[in-house]
């Protein structure tokens, strides 16, 4: 049976959200484990604010069980999602990583369909999770499950797969589009990803009056400069043009975002390697990163 690590990165999370989390994994990896699915797992928090967190390293392992003992991290700075995630993943040694948002909770049958839909295909690196009550609109195989990219917001990952190309690229990308970027580099690597709509998770986000999902104030920002981020690093300098165009006379948070990656190309701290000048899995389609269901 494989192994699991999962791992969470915190920043201001509120602690009941937190518990809520913990447990909802504990019960679902208990069931995969009776299930013969998972062997040994384990959970890590990484807190990038542990003053802010109101639960102690002690109170933190009481919320494991015998199915998910649970360590906490302390980070020393912020280190954004990818960065929190690189850090927890040092000295990776198990055979699965699932890397899931704090602001989730786990239906009891997450993680033995994600874990039963990776063995089924040996070639498959991420097995992302269905999004509800708000699912993500990008497009997938119905038949196969094969989509363009997957979401971190609850993705499992094989291990054989990260240690080959790599986990995420947390110097380009801080808060967002450091997913798009590792599903593209691992099928540039040969490997498929998978949606499964069958494993479920709670993610907590809201749709506005416009029927947009309501970003935060960071998220305002930090997603049209991974756009800039992404069409730059995969070799779209159309792409950058366009975007670059649109944000100039956008909303304050849009203008900001261009302002930001204006500031990184000045001090040369755009990705020094272009990938897929082929255009293979690069798609900027509609202004998004795959075509969309809906």
């Amino acid at each position: 049976m494989p192994s699991l690590r999962i791992q969470v990165v915190l920043y201001r999370s509120d602690p009941a959200e937190v518990c809520r989390l913990v447990e909802s994994l504990a019960h679902s990896t208990a069931l995969a484990q009776a299930a013969g699915l998972v062997g040994t797992a384990q959970l890590l928090l990484g807190d990038s604010a542990p003053e802010a967190l109101s639960l102690s390293r002690a109170e933190v392992a009481r919320l494991g069980t015998a199915a998910l003992p649970v360590e906490l991290v302390e980070f020393d700075d912020n280190l954004g999602h990818g960065g929190g995630q690189n850090r927890l993943a040092e000295g990776l040694s198990e055979d699965l990583l699932l890397v899931i948002n704090p602001d989730t909770v786990a239906e009891p049958q997450l993680v033995s369909r994600l874990v039963a839909t990776m063995a089924r295909n040996g070639r498959v690196a991420i097995v992302e999770a269905r999004q509800l009550p708000v699912e993500h609109p990008k497009d997938y195989d119905p038949a196969t499950g094969r989509t363009d990219w997957t979401s971190m917001a609850c993705a499992l990952l094989r291990a054989r797969a990260v240690e080959e190309v790599g986990l995420f690229d947390a110097t380009t990308f801080f808060m967002h589009g450091d997913d798009v970027d590792l599903s593209w580099r691992m099928r540039l690597a040969g490997w498929e990803l998978v949606h499964e709509p069958a494993a479920r998770v709670f993610h907590d986000k809201r749709i506005g009056t416009a029927g947009y999902i309501e970003p935060s104030s960071a998220e305002a920002v930090h997603g049209p400069l991974a756009g800039l981020l992404l069409a730059y690093k995969y070799d779209r300098d159309d792409q950058v043009e366009a975007l670059s165009e649109l944000l100039r006379s956008g909303a304050p948070e849009q203008q900001q975002a261009l302002e930001l990656f204006e500031s990184k190309r000045s001090a040369g701290q755009l990705p020094a390697e272009r990938l897929d000048s082929a255009r293979r899995v690069a798609s900027f389609e509609g202004g998004t990163f795959a075509r969309h269901r809906f």
